[in-house]
């Protein structure tokens, strides 16, 4: 869980990606800005919000994102 500096607190949630959506995060051609759209559809969240969080926040968001990327059955709360 990470706190956002509004006191929101998000997790990744990959149910609500798609099998291709999730690919395309490792595919070298896309876009940054569809990259981040995709992470910030993760988290529940607009765009702009997403990519108005400071760094530091930024940074445990992608990173928290990538570990659920990397473990999705053990980082799936929701089954």
């Amino acid at each position: 869980m990470i706190t956002l500096p509004d006191g929101r607190e998000v997790s990744p949630d990959l149910n609500l990606l798609s099998v291709r959506e999730v690919r395309s995060i490792f595919d070298k051609a896309q876009p940054q800005d569809e990259e981040d759209a995709l992470i910030a559809k993760c988290y529940g969240m607009e765009l702009e919000d997403y990519l108005s969080q400071p760094y530091p926040v930024f940074r445990k968001l992608v990173t928290a994102f990538i570990d659920a990327i990397r473990n999705p059955v053990s980082n799936d709360t929701k089954n």
